[in-house]
């Protein structure tokens, strides 16, 4: 008995308590999955959204850069090739990401074991915080890390992976601050915002205008002069600059490649129109209101909205940090209503998407001023809690025929949900009852933390189930890996030199990145709007940052030099070379300077072709809409005012069926092409091709649209018909929409004309190109289908040489004498060596820094002793 007592006493130490609440964040994190289906065999992978198509794709790039030696500064899998500085600084550095490396495990099980991680290493430092900064050194403070570690924002956001690290770094940061404020030295605050910095610089920037405003808040919390409070503020300031300054190496460059990619990004802010309500009711259990709700994530279990009035009326609280907190609140609430704040809180960069990024840090303070509550409940009288019970109760059955009239259509409010608040609240009122009445009665937390284990789960089930872009089998995800990587195994082997490649109905549009191989349908971080502008333009679907495997023509197949197709759609992931296939870089003449794009993909194409040539080639055939038969089921096609407008004659019950129709007696292709910038809907969609995928749906920057080719009559005429599915909910509004006939008979002859002076490249790795080119007087420029980057540096013959830029801004060139030379294309990241001067130089004066603090230190110290003897 002795031995088992004793054994009890040393687990119940609040040394341990840290560990407990990862513990059970681990144990409620895998019920959460099991019950979502996600862990476990034969089941869905986690991998889903955005954590699907770039999270893990870059991550994996990241890796494979850093153990095959390649360039970590650039890469040909990216994009059509694209600095990677911005990309690794914002996705991969966190020390997580080293985890795939271990044998044996796949990246979607590997991703599972990596968020478990992070939402538990959550708790332990919320518990840490609690215990070295509050002092809630009770077991019961344990409940309050795991709702941390398992708030709405923490599982709805776990496809954010790299978001995560931010979340267990802000409770450290927070307990040095509070250090620091109480007089204490401030140098770990160095490496701390620096690990933060390097995680992930975005968030970085959000969690550390949060510590700024508590650091302010903290100097005011006790009595100092205003010289002492400017003197810790400035000291602050120097330790956040050391710590950004620590980081140069990565930070410098990256902003310099985001700020020159950002330079064409015409988006906006968009400031969702919310209510307090709308904030208060988020905060109740089922009310997460999926990934694309503009309401802050605040919901981290409902023992805070109870004792929130225990915190703000207790006597024992200081109206100083009362005061501290609710402005604090106030500048957040702000960011709600106006712009401005909202702009700055999210470092002027516009989320479009999942709003209120910094809502984690909400809660941080939520649960922070719960926890200092609850020894106040055994003050608080039994009429207020029923009070203020009856009243939250009220406001949320008020609010469910409110919300369900779908003002804002952000609603999830239900009976069923006001039932299950309802059992909860009174669960939780029933145990402060019995607090208050008998505090040593040991049922108490025990009853309390299975309401918020269940609480937790609940909440945690709907968070994960209501992520806005599903999730994948495993068999699926695993099969589609499998083919392409088998695919793409065998092309590198067999044929070792650069080209591009095009895969056809991928699952993941970054797949390049995934199997980090040159590709053209892919997605970047950064916004290279030049080169989606020219690809657009060509008729290829590129909206946003997304180069689409829509929209290629023999033409662009053969300039931007894709040699190889693999059709995924395929069982077998078919592997077939395109007849004519362009070198990445090959010389033209002067005529390339003068190229313009007008607005129709098919003159631009030809145009484009003639430019580089000097030719006089014709490959498309225009063709008046006139001249096609139009068919129609359950639509009218007609003109107005210069307009062709697509209207459903029912009440939109059904999809309208368009066909255009025309006679094409040899091997023509009939090609058209429709700007979706002119396709006026009430939301973003806009007709979609029967049998393909979204191709004309409206992108937030510039039109989606590609080029769509015809298909042969079923009945063996020489028909060719478009097919268009125009949806069942809008009707369409087309300013223009372009056919063409595409003859192929001249592009063998465009192919050796093009091919004439190829570059023949002798060593390629990402970032590095040596080869040779031969110019002449009629064909003077180096023209290279690599997007033009600062950081690019071209040898001639050991020789720099200036290097230009043509098609408006988009691909590398270079002009050169004419004969035959030696050319080498090296890529070195802006600012890089700037940047790792001034990391050398932050991390040297640190040490100067730490090595004075323990001089002086050690001198306090002989004092001390000196003194007592």
């Amino acid at each position: 008995m002795d031995n088992s007592h004793n054994l009890s006493l040393k687990l119940n130490r609040p040394v341990f308590y840290p560990l407990y609440a990862a513990l059970i964040t681990v144990i409620l994190y895998t019920i959460i999955l099991l019950f979502c289906h996600i862990a476990g065999m034969d089941n869905n992978t986690i991998l889903s959204g955005d954590l699907y198509q770039q999270y893990i794709a870059f991550i994996r790039l990241f890796l494979d850069s850093l153990t095959s030696g390649n360039s970590l500064d650039y890469s040909f899998s990216l994009f059509l090739g694209h600095s990677t500085v911005s990309t690794y600084a914002y996705y991969c550095i966190s020390p997580f990401n080293f985890l795939y490396l271990i044998p044996g495990f796949s990246f979607s099980a590997m991703t599972i074991v990596i968020i478990v991680a992070k939402h538990a290493l959550s708790a332990f430092t919320f518990q840490l915080f609690l215990q070295k900064t509050l002092r809630k050194n009770a077991f019961w403070s344990i409940l309050f890390s795991v709702s941390y570690a398992l708030c709405c924002f923490s599982v709805a956001m776990q496809m954010h992976i790299m978001w995560l690290d931010a979340l267990y770094i802000l409770p450290v940061l927070i307990i040095f601050l509070v250090r620091f404020a109480e007089g204490n030295s401030g140098l770990p605050l160095i490496p701390a915002y620096a690990y933060l910095f390097l995680t992930n610089f975005y968030m970085g920037y959000i969690v550390g205008i949060f510590t700024a405003l508590c650091f302010i808040g903290l100097l005011f919390l006790k009595k100092r002069s205003v010289s002492s409070r400017f003197r810790m503020l400035l000291s602050f300031l120097l330790y956040v600059v050391l710590a950004a300054g620590c980081c140069a190496a990565v930070l410098l460059p990256a902003a310099s490649d985001l700020l020159q990619d950002r330079q064409g990004d015409t988006s906006g802010f968009h400031l969702f129109s919310i209510t307090l309500p709308d904030v208060v009711n988020n905060l109740f259990l089922g009310e997460m209101q999926s990934l694309g709700s503009p309401i802050p994530l605040i919901y981290c279990g409902l023992p805070v909205l109870l004792l929130l009035p225990v915190y703000f009326l207790s006597q024992t609280v200081s109206r100083r940090e009362k005061t501290v907190i609710s402005v604090i609140f106030i500048i957040y609430a702000a960011s709600t209503q106006f712009l401005p704040v909202y702009m700055f809180f999210h470092a002027f960069d516009a989320p479009n998407w999942f709003a209120h990024r910094y809502a984690f840090c909400c809660v941080f303070l939520l649960l922070s001023i719960a926890c200092k509550a609850v020894p106040e409940l055994s003050d608080f009288s039994h009429k207020k809690m029923l009070i203020y019970i009856f009243v939250l109760l009220l406001f949320y059955s008020v609010m469910i025929p409110i919300q369900a009239l779908e003002l804002t259509g952000y609603s999830t409010n239900s009976q069923g949900w006001f039932l299950i608040n309802a059992f909860f609240l009174s669960g939780y009122a029933a145990c402060i009852f019995v607090y208050q009445q008998k505090r040593h009665l040991r049922i108490l937390l025990p009853a309390v933390s299975l309401l918020l284990c269940l609480e937790l789960v609940i909440n945690g089930c709907i968070a994960v189930n209501r992520n806005n872009f599903g999730y994948h089998p495993e068999s699926e995800i695993n099969d589609w890996e499998n083919r392409q990587s088998a695919a793409i195994t065998t092309l590198k082997a067999s044929d070792p030199d650069l080209y591009r490649i095009r895969t056809v109905g991928e699952p993941s549009f970054n797949a390049p990145s995934y199997f980090h191989y040159p590709g053209v349908n892919s997605f970047a971080t950064t916004d290279p709007l030049k080169v989606r502008e020219l690809l657009s333009s060509l008729g290829i679907a590129a909206p946003f940052m997304c180069i689409y495997d829509q929209g290629y023509t023999p033409v662009t197949e053969m300039l931007l030099g894709i040699r190889y197709a693999v059709d995924l759609e395929d069982s077998s992931a078919a592997v077939t070379r395109t007849k004519y296939s362009l070198p990445i870089a090959f010389s033209v003449p002067t005529g390339i300077l003068s190229y313009s794009a007008g607005s129709n993909p098919f003159q631009n194409q030809e145009s484009l072709v003639n430019a580089l040539s000097n030719g006089d080639y014709h490959l498309f055939s225009t063709i008046n809409p006139d001249e096609l038969a139009i068919s129609a089921r359950n639509m009218q096609v007609f003109q107005m005012d210069g307009q062709i407008i697509w209207q459903h004659l029912s009440e939109k019950t059904f999809n309208g069926i368009v066909q255009y129709t025309y006679p094409v007696n040899d091997n023509r292709k009939l090609y058209c092409w429709i700007p979706t910038g002119n396709v006026s809907t009430l939301d973003q969609s806009a007709p979609v091709i029967q049998g393909q995928s979204s191709p004309f749906s409206l992108a937030s920057y510039i039109p989606i649209q590609a080029i769509t080719e015809g298909i042969p009559a079923e009945d063996g005429s020489s028909d060719i018909s478009l097919l268009f599915s125009a949806g069942p909910n809008f009707d369409y509004t087309v300013k223009d929409i372009f056919f063409t006939l595409y003859d192929d008979t001249q592009l063998e002859q465009v192919y050796q004309d093009l091919s004439a002076l190829p570059f023949r490249i002798d060593h390629w790795n990402d970032g590095y190109i040596k080869g040779t080119a031969t110019t002449t007087e009629d064909r003077p420029i180096l023209f290279t289908t690599i997007p033009y980057d600062k950081g690019w540096t071209i040898y001639a013959d050991g020789q720099l040489v200036p290097s230009g830029v043509v098609l408006d801004g988009t691909f590398l060139a270079v002009a050169l004498s004419p004969g035959t030379h030696t050319v080498e294309f090296i890529y070195e990241a802006p600012l890089h060596t700037a940047g790792c001067l001034i990391s050398a130089a932050c991390c040297i004066i640190s040490l100067i820094l730490l090595y004075l603090r323990s001089k002086k230190n050690a001198k306090t110290s002989i004092k001390t002793e000196e003194g007592s003897l």
